[in-house]
């Protein structure tokens, strides 16, 4: 489902922590964290808003804000789906459990009968394990 059909969003930003390369005066690797926005429907399918990251909390704030405002006023369809990528739903939500039974079961099946190497499992599935 594209996000631009989803009901009931919510919008709310998330900090991402990464190794940024290099190391700092005492010699410890250089960390930096993003902000991202998601949005969330009622169901728990979650998207990440591809065209968007700050160092900055309240800049990612305003920015829920504004795009809050524009779903209030337009709709999901004020989105542009080509922003947004599908990603990890809320865990215990109908779209985990969707999601486990839709795309992890298969995978887990596949491992064990030897059907797929352990390298060739997604990466969007391999984080389940």
């Amino acid at each position: 489902m594209e996000v631009t059909k989803a009901k009931g969003l919510d919008f709310f930003t998330r900090d991402w922590v990464y190794k940024a390369g290099g190391y700092d005066e005492d010699g410890q690797p250089n960390y930096v964290t993003v902000w991202q926005v998601f949005a969330e429907a009622t169901s728990g399918r979650r998207w990440v808003l591809d065209t968007f990251g700050s160092d900055d909390k309240d800049r990612a704030a305003r920015f829920v804000k504004r795009v809050s405002d524009l779903v209030d006023k337009e709709g999901s369809e004020g989105l542009t789906a080509d922003h947004w990528s599908s990603t990890d739903p809320r865990y215990g939500s109908d779209a985990y459990c969707d999601f486990e039974a839709e795309e992890i079961a298969p995978v887990v099946a596949a491992l064990s009968s030897g059907r797929l190497n352990e390298a060739d499992v997604p990466e969007a599935i391999a984080s389940y394990f």
